[in-house]
């Protein structure tokens, strides 16, 4: 029985082949390591001033999320799992993955020895072991830092999942996509090729999935409209749910004693039904909808119209305080300030910018009509936002802050000409070094 300590609660957990990462409610990441004698706890003290929202294991390596959109790495890098580039073989203590600084983050997921990275306008990112083209970029070379999958452009991914060695992405539209290795069957392809590209499931075509899971060797897919989990791969230890422990080249329903009661209770109940694979094990599980595997991916928080007709309500509140926290979170932060005015992505999209200006305008102009939003505004971005813009980075959309901050009355307000205009203008000089 693991503990975290009096008043402490688990919100989420997963597990590499030698250790266990375990995230408390209040954001704290602590590690179990099966491999040392008397095995305990380790809490980070590299975390004591941030606050984790999403945790992931490879087999050696680990990945946490900050609420602030920054995202860290430790464990094994041989393969370059970690994202930070040739300079290290390991490390025990976490480490800033630069690269995807101001990239608004959704969701992060590990493999055996590769990580996959999901931003908030549907791009996904991948790094690590490539021998088997589970990174999805066309070839089998390792990377070691993160790099976009190009061939994703026209499709917005909603959600990811690692195998051992393949990846599985669930787009908007209920597609189903996947790459990386196929000797069992584990991409549902009729094959047991690998593929080096993300490959759309043909087999579930027509059929839209709602969920995904990888364990090491196969993959689930759950169809709500019609209550039926398929799956796909591996069955060596019974995991496809068939009765048999064949492996299966194409998805096929499990062979569940309620598949027409799963597809009642889907849309009737206060629960709904969440699909779990790992190792060779695969697990479905009845949870109140408030509580599902989807609500407990925690966001980095972003604005929307409710947060803003809220900030301006509050002045003199009990609730002020806390509104005063949030805009410090979001204004403090390049990628929660980017994420918060991603726009619709549709398909054949030639835009050169995921973000919606308009709304960033219009938003910005709203708040500045509040002197003391202002002033916090004003105060956030010269104390800490314009300090971390990610000039360096090789990614558009992280890039996409510096066209944002323009935006902003703040920025056009001559008394913040030395404070924040001259800063801003010195970070767009530094992209020109690229």
């Amino acid at each position: 029985c693991i503990k975290l300590g009096k008043k402490m609660k688990i919100h989420s957990v997963d597990q590499g082949a030698e250790h266990m990462l375990i995230l408390s409610s209040d954001g704290k990441p602590f590690e179990y390591n099966y491999s040392i004698e008397h095995e305990r706890l380790q809490c980070y003290s590299f975390f004591q001033e941030k606050t984790i929202i999403q945790i992931t294991c490879g087999d050696y390596h680990s990945l946490a999320l900050s609420k602030g959109g920054e995202l860290f790495a430790w464990g094994q890098n041989l393969d370059g799992q970690l994202g930070l580039g040739r300079i290290l073989d390991s490390t025990p203590t976490p480490q800033l993955v630069e690269r995807l600084s101001g990239v608004p983050l959704a969701q992060i997921s590990a493999g055996k020895a590769h990580s996959m990275a999901l931003s908030m306008s549907g791009n996904v990112y991948s790094w690590g072991r490539n021998d088997f083209g589970q990174l999805g970029l066309g070839h089998t070379d390792n990377e070691d830092c993160p790099s976009l999958i190009e061939a994703l452009d026209n499709q917005k991914v909603e959600f990811l999942a690692c195998g051992g060695s393949h990846t599985a992405l669930l787009t908007k539209d209920g597609l189903l996509f996947t790459f990386g290795a196929g000797k069992h069957g584990q991409l549902g392809h009729n094959s047991t090729q690998n593929e080096l590209k993300p490959c759309l499931v043909a087999e579930l075509l027509g059929k839209r999935v709602t969920q995904i899971a990888c364990g090491r060797r196969h993959t689930l897919a759950y169809v709500s409209d019609l209550g039926k989990v398929f799956s796909f791969g591996s069955g060596e230890e019974g995991q496809l749910g068939n009765g048999g422990t064949q492996n299966q080249l194409i998805p096929l329903p499990m062979k569940l004693s309620s598949n027409e009661e799963l597809k009642f209770e889907s849309h009737t109940s206060e629960n709904e039904l969440i699909i779990v694979a790992g190792g060779n094990q695969s697990i479905l599980l009845w949870m109140k909808k408030e509580n599902s595997y989807v609500n407990l991916k925690r966001k980095i928080p972003t604005l929307n119209e409710g947060t803003v007709k809220r900030w301006i309500a509050d002045v003199g509140t009990k609730q002020w305080q806390n509104t005063k926290r949030e805009i410090r979170e979001i204004f403090s932060s390049p990628a929660c300030l980017t994420g918060s005015f991603v726009r619709e992505r549709i398909a054949a999209d030639t835009m050169f910018t995921h973000l919606d200006l308009t709304k960033a305008r219009n938003t910005f102009k709203e708040l500045t009509q509040k002197d003391w939003i202002t002033n916090m505004i004003t105060t956030c971005l010269r104390d800490h936002l314009l300090g971390a813009l990610p000039c360096r980075s090789p990614h558009q959309e992280a890039l996409s802050v510096f066209l944002l901050l323009p935006q902003c009355p703040v920025m056009h307000d001559p008394r913040n000409s030395e404070s924040l205009v001259v800063p801003f203008a010195q970070a767009v000089c530094k992209m020109s070094d690229q």
